[in-house]
């Protein structure tokens, strides 16, 4: 799901989602993590850089002074929302932070069609709807260093007031439990290099951020969420 912060990529520019020359199959790329982890600001280095196509998701949430409709999110009213959750119109769907977001079916067909590859922004219950939909993809799970970083950057989010961001730590805390169930973690030191990590994963070249790889790492966090 997107933010309308989109800084210069630091990768080079390529055709939209075309990914590496030679790539097989387009495929979904699902990239989750709280509130904080950065997953906004790289899934748009990344569409800058062409690695993947970005999804337009839905939301009943109400728009923020610096988003655009359309290009951050489709703004809808709830009923419109549950329309198209009853019609099917949804890939996946998703209650978070007391707003649904969803992801449109036909656009994802569309990308995939066209051979390209998409990036979905979406928490981990849709990423559970989109794992078992039967399309190929790829799961990416974003972190801060530490929870104090987290924390950190929550709290510097002049936006939000001290009850949101209680609820977003609670919510990060239920995120973390889901780690085990994605195929790769990326800890979102600084923000050039996580860009280049999951660009790394698109084009198949990086498989070092796979979970069995950091299982020390990963048990920090797990402790700290079920504290």
């Amino acid at each position: 799901m997107s933010s309308s912060g989109q800084p210069t990529s630091t990768l080079s520019p390529a055709e939209p989602g075309s990914g590496r020359a030679g790539q097989a199959k387009p495929a979904l790329y699902i990239i989750s993590g709280p509130s904080g982890s950065g997953k906004s600001t790289i899934t748009a280095r990344l569409a800058a850089a062409g690695k993947a196509v970005f999804s337009v998701s839905y939301t009943t949430r109400k728009c923020h002074h610096s988003e655009r409709e359309g290009i951050d999110y489709r703004f809808v009213s709830e009923p419109r929302f549950k329309q198209l959750q009853s019609n099917g119109e949804l890939l996946e769907s998703a209650l978070v932070h007391g707003n649904w977001y969803g992801t449109s079916r036909a656009d994802i067909n569309d990308f995939l069609a066209k051979g390209k590859n998409v990036m979905l922004e979406i928490d981990v219950k849709g990423a559970e709807q989109v794992r078992t939909c039967g399309l190929p993809c790829t799961s990416i799970f974003i972190l801060p260093p530490s929870p104090e970083e987290l924390l950190a950057r929550l709290a510097g989010r002049q936006r939000e007031e001290d009850e949101q961001i209680r609820m977003r730590l609670a919510n990060a805390r239920q995120e973390v439990q889901a780690i085990a169930d994605f195929e790769f973690f990326i800890i979102n030191r600084d923000i050039d290099q996580a860009v280049q990590d999951i660009a790394g994963i698109i084009d198949n070249r990086d498989r070092s951020h796979n979970l069995a790889n950091q299982q020390e790492l990963i048990e920090k966090w797990q402790q700290w969420a079920r504290k």
